[in-house]
């Protein structure tokens, strides 16, 4: 091979050092890190302040990180896709925030609005990580897919009468979703030493259970209450017994595991 040449595999990227000299460095992204460096040493590169990096492959981030781990994109892509699933969760969050037949039930109210600050903490967090790790936010196909799970419960929200109840529904199936999405992403990070990601997902895995467990209690008030407005002789005193029964349901489920 001529001298020079590189691997249809490898990646290169020219650093403008503090001294404008430029250095160019070549690496194999399938290797745990950089596999070959002209014009200057590992060790004197890795000592230099504030380098820029023009790059012929923008999939790595090399300015944060010199040495590139080879499980950078995995987890790039379990974070972004979890950001992207948050952003389109948001969209009916919001849109509940601002219906008046939620903002009509002070439990519905409470809950939505946890809800969606949970949700908008979320991308924060999210974003400062991927940011962190050197990702982006996903690709067109991912940010589709989460668009379509995030907008089902707004796009079907008005098709039947127990539309608060049911939009409850809907954002406690999409926690659960979120849930199993950070569960997964926990496991990666684990797996691949990023003790770092992991806690965060196990953070946002806490903040939907306990979402979730808010929503079972709130559910039966605002279903009794929809059930007397179409004028049903109902009893409400059943609101508390139906909660209990929910609890006790779930902390059964949690003994048989």
């Amino acid at each position: 091979m001529p001298r020079g040449a590189k691997l249809p595999h490898e990646r290169s990227a020219d650093i403008a050092c503090s001294d404008n000299s430029n250095v160019h460095v070549t690496f194999d992204p399938s290797a745990p890190y950089a596999v070959a460096i002209s014009g200057i040493a590992i060790g004197t590169l890795v000592g230099l302040r504030e380098p820029k990096v023009r790059y012929e492959d923008r999939t790595f981030n090399f300015l944060r990180r010199y040495a590139v781990p080879g499980s950078m994109p995995t987890i790039n892509m379990h974070i972004s896709d979890m950001l992207g699933l948050e952003r389109h969760m948001l969209v009916p969050f919001e849109k509940q925030q601002n219906d008046e037949d939620v903002q009509a039930q002070a439990g519905a109210k409470r809950l939505v609005d946890t809800i969606a600050t949970t949700s908008k903490q979320h991308i924060d967090a999210l974003t400062s990580r991927l940011d962190e790790v050197g990702g982006h936010s996903g690709s067109q196909l991912k940010w589709g897919f989460a668009s379509a799970l995030g907008n089902v419960a707004s796009a079907i929200g008005g098709v039947r009468k127990m539309e608060v109840s049911k939009d409850i529904r809907d954002d406690y199936t999409a926690m659960c979703l979120a849930s199993a999405g950070y569960t997964m992403l926990h496991t990666t990070a684990l797996a691949l030493g990023d003790h770092e990601t992991a806690d965060l997902a196990k953070k946002h895995l806490s903040d939907y259970a306990a979402c979730v467990l808010k929503a079972s209690a709130v559910l039966p008030s605002v279903v009794l209450s929809e059930l007397s407005q179409d004028g049903l002789s109902i009893d409400s005193s059943v609101a508390a017994k139906a909660q209990k029964d929910t609890e006790e349901a779930w902390s059964a489920g949690a003994s048989r595991r």
